[in-house]
């Protein structure tokens, strides 16, 4: 059920996004998939993306070390850790690592940010984009890392006015978090 919940959320993320801008006659560019650079993927996305998951994986371990029993994971660190063979592990892979950064990149810093930003600044526009997405992930516990994350790719987007090395660090930062459970399972 949470598996095809988070496909059908992507889906309906998209095209969220889509129809709104379709009918305020917007142009892609306004959601930051015009211009594509290649420096900028590799430094954002693939360099920036595993710094975001370093970053939040530390963030994360310190504040788990505060409580007395680890808190439980989100219910889609459950199907991965509950995943038996790569049959299994695939489509959450890409769920994770491609359906939900491309949704969530272009409804967070594709969508909401580009408001954010023209009517609170910058600095305000991702602060209140980062808390968004801290809170879309309905885990209190984690919200400070995922926040932090989220302003990272913000500030990703910013340096890059696109859209693109978000997608790319958001998609490295799951992926490697993933494939992080995975192999951790698999040793144990």
């Amino acid at each position: 059920v949470i598996f095809t919940a988070g496909f059908l959320q992507s889906i309906l993320m998209v095209l969220f996004v889509m129809v709104s801008a379709w009918f305020r006659k917007a142009p892609l560019a306004a959601l930051g998939v015009g211009d594509f650079n290649w420096r900028n993927l590799f430094l954002y996305g693939f360099i920036g993306g595993m710094g975001v998951f370093l970053m939040v994986t530390v963030i994360m371990s310190l504040i788990i070390s505060l409580f007395p029993q680890p808190p439980q994971p989100q219910p889609i660190a459950e199907l991965i850790l509950n995943a038996r063979g790569w049959e299994q592990i695939l489509p959450l892979l890409l769920l994770v690592g491609v359906f939900a950064p491309v949704s969530e990149e272009l409804f967070f810093r594709g969508f909401i940010y580009p408001v954010l930003r023209s009517r609170f600044g910058v600095a305000w526009g991702i602060t209140a984009t980062a808390c968004l997405f801290g809170l879309i992930h309905f885990d209190l516990v984690r919200f400070i890392p995922l926040s932090i994350g989220g302003a990272c790719l913000a500030i990703f987007c910013e340096k890059s006015k696109s859209l693109y090395p978000a997608i790319a660090a958001h998609s490295m930062w799951n992926t490697v978090m993933t494939l992080s459970v995975v192999f951790y399972n698999m040793t144990l």
